[in-house]
């Protein structure tokens, strides 16, 4: 099991299609629009309405780092 797959677990079913979607997308290569690079580090990050994906590139492949809900310490 993935890390994002145990977390998704918590999250409402309308929240959990549109992650899954996002996370398809992002190992398709298929970046959407709202993708910010964070500043400290070389890693990136796409909201899905309340929650936030974290991940970055090795090669060719994309490792999500982080699935959270947006909270004060999601990027601590």
């Amino acid at each position: 099991m993935k890390y994002w797959e145990k977390i998704l677990r918590r999250a409402s079913n309308s929240d959990k299609d549109r992650l899954e979607q996002v996370i398809l997308k992002l190992e398709n290569r298929e970046l959407p629009n709202d993708v910010i690079k964070l500043s400290d580090r070389e890693s990136y990050r796409v909201r899905v309405g309340n929650w936030r994906i974290q991940f970055h590139y090795e090669s060719d492949i994309v490792v999500i780092d982080e699935v959270n809900r947006r909270r004060e310490n999601t990027y601590k």
